[in-house]
């Protein structure tokens, strides 16, 4: 895993995951930046993408949480997966204090870790099975 500012070569790996935090529905700048940068180079067929975002029982908000559309046409993915996120008022604007607050989402870290070792793992397990 890097930071995407320290990303500068991807011809060695097997395959790419690529993901953000979600923040007012979007992918971070620095998420975003990247895949511009280094869409030519992804390997076909062997991209994925992910999206930590939505917070709260139920996911908040819970209509397209997310819009990556631009990322999923620059990088063409096998998949792109939603996790839940996480979410730390004390961190936040008066402003972004305010939206949580209207839209009812509390404190709290709501990512399924589970889940997300068992995507992880099936994208490993297809690696292994392509390269043999």
């Amino acid at each position: 895993m890097q930071a995407p500012d320290q990303v500068s070569d991807i011809d060695h790996f097997d395959g790419v995951i690529v993901g953000s935090a979600v923040y007012m529905g979007h992918w971070l700048e620095p998420a975003r930046k990247l895949v511009d940068r280094i869409s030519s180079q992804l390997p076909e067929g062997r991209v994925w993408l992910f999206s930590s975002g939505p917070v709260g029982e139920p996911s908040k908000p819970a209509d397209n949480p997310v819009d990556v559309s631009a990322v999923v046409a620059a990088t063409n993915p096998k998949e792109h997966q939603l996790f839940g996120g996480k979410l730390d008022k004390k961190w936040l604007s008066f402003g972004e204090r305010a939206m949580a607050a209207a839209l009812r989402v509390d404190d709290g870290d709501h990512r399924d870790w589970e889940q997300i070792e068992r995507w992880a793992a099936a994208i490993a397990d297809e690696l292994a099975n392509a390269s043999q």
